[in-house]
């Protein structure tokens, strides 16, 4: 399955009563944790699945504006908080916090509830109008650009923070392109200074989107600070702050899009590390936890298996520990802390430790790293790539 993500548009009547149901759905979501959580201390078990939809249910039934919501999409919250306390149970996650209004975004109608009305090209001639019925709520105009399957499982509808809304079509199969394969295998260190590091001597440096804008973002934060919560001049600076924020996150994923494109074009096999994002970021330093996050390896590890998943490639998944500080020639570990770049080994080996981290990785792969490693270089630009959308998850 993949998901066709497109930017929609909506009367502000629709969007008003979107946003009222979105309150509805955030309200019942704690209704059923709360439950949840009385029924285990109760009696010392959690509610399945199929009796927190019928909790759902019942209390649609019996609270007239809740049957403004369709059926199957009330019971889909509790298909949502069943998915959450699962991933809790299987120690995945902590257990799921109660929702507040302004972060509950999204509700999805799993089976039934929206129809296509119709279609009609666009000014551009690339791309073309959706108008998408959904019951409960209205009718939205739906940019498409790129054909629709008719294998469409799902439709969901999220309001950004910036008060953008987009849908989202969950379509059955799988989604290949035809890449041809080159028979070349790499693997990746990846780090804050560089991006990435590949065993072959290529690297690309960090583009580091949230520090190049971090002094306009205390700006606004503090400016936000200033404002009575919930005043008109309070919304409009949060708008201006959410705006920044998208921003940076639209431009780290497309670049980390279009440099997945270009890697699953040079490689048929990447090796990459299996990183504790977490605890590095509970170990380290507040300097050190703000590069962590802005550089995001867990998300630019799961574009990376999206999109060689995709081009019918294969990515794999090693053991970091200590590779850095492990000579890739004769394997003597050595102490460097976060400053020294360079590894100087006694058996002749003068090295950047982020590609001596990368040849470390090749070998636990089952590869053999080349016995003279090669000298370091910046890889191509990927800026002429198309980008595509992961796969959909509802939160």
């Amino acid at each position: 399955m993949y998901t066709l993500r497109f930017r929609a548009y909506a009367s502000p009547d629709v969007l008003r009563e979107l946003k009222s149901q979105l309150r509805l759905l955030c309200e019942a979501y704690n209704t059923l944790r709360y439950a949840d959580i009385t029924f285990h201390e109760r009696d010392g078990k959690w509610l399945n699945k199929t009796e927190l939809r019928q909790l759902a249910l019942n209390l649609r039934r019996q609270d007239p504006d809740y049957q403004r919501v369709h059926s199957q999409v009330f019971q889909n919250v509790a298909d949502r908080y069943c998915e959450a306390r699962d991933r809790f149970l299987q120690g995945l996650a902590r257990f799921p916090r109660e929702k507040k209004p302004e972060r509950y975004r999204s509700l999805v109608y799993p089976q039934s509830g929206w129809k296509i009305l119709s279609t009609r090209p666009a000014r551009s001639g690339k791309k073309s109008w959706i108008y998408l019925s959904l019951s409960g709520l209205g009718v939205f105009k739906v940019l498409v650009h790129r054909p629709l399957p008719d294998s469409v499982s799902r439709v969901a509808v999220k309001v950004t923070p910036t008060n953008k809304l987009f849908v989202s079509f969950l379509v059955e199969g799988d989604l290949h392109v035809q890449t041809e394969n080159t028979g070349k295998v790499a693997a990746l260190d990846l780090g804050i200074s560089h991006l990435l590091v590949t065993s072959d001597g290529h690297y690309v440096d960090n583009p580091r989107f949230l520090e190049r804008a971090l002094l306009k973002y205390r700006s606004l934060s503090r400016l936000l600070s200033r404002k009575r919560k919930g005043s008109s001049n309070w919304e409009k600076a949060r708008l201006r702050l959410a705006r920044l924020l998208e921003r940076v996150i639209n431009a780290k994923t497309d670049f980390y899009y279009k440099l997945a494109n270009a890697l699953a074009k040079r490689y048929d096999v990447l090796v990459i590390e299996d990183l504790n994002v977490v605890k590095m970021t509970r170990d380290g330093s507040r300097t050190l936890n703000r590069h962590l996050r802005d550089v995001s390896f867990s998300r630019f590890s799961f574009i990376l298996k999206w999109v060689f998943q995709k081009h019918g490639k294969e990515v794999l998944q090693v053991n970091p520990a200590y590779s850095s500080q492990t000579c890739s020639r004769c394997g003597k570990k050595h102490h460097l802390s976060l400053s020294d770049r360079v590894i100087t080994c006694q058996c002749g080996l003068v090295l950047d430790r982020d590609l001596n981290a990368s040849l470390n990785l090749l070998r636990r792969a089952g590869w053999e790293p080349p016995v003279e490693p090669v000298e370091m270089r910046p890889l191509w630009q990927a800026s002429s790539m198309k980008q595509e959308a992961p796969p959909f998850r509802a939160g």
